[in-house]
């Protein structure tokens, strides 16, 4: 499934982003390899592209994977895809 989603923190092992009521989080694995971790601000680069993730960034990306919880619902994701990430 592809949502669009906000981020919400980010840190060096990836991004949480909630789409919803739903908070997902997308590895630096699942982030395109041109993205780079720069640490202030936090946020994820892309000298190729020009696209930068950071908080409040609106973003496209694919649901891989759930996580159900009696009080919550987590999900993992990825942008590593034609047509996602910062929108």
């Amino acid at each position: 499934e592809v949502v669009d989603a906000v981020v919400t923190r980010v840190t060096q092992h990836g991004f949480f982003a909630d789409a919803g009521p739903l908070t997902v989080f997308v590895s630096h694995h699942l982030i395109p390899d041109d993205m780079q971790f720069k640490s202030v601000p936090e946020r994820f680069v892309s000298e190729v592209q020009g696209e930068t993730i950071q908080k409040d960034t609106k973003v496209r990306l694919r649901i891989i994977g759930l996580k159900i919880e009696a009080s919550e619902v987590t999900a993992t994701g990825s942008i590593r895809d034609e047509f996602l990430g910062p929108i």
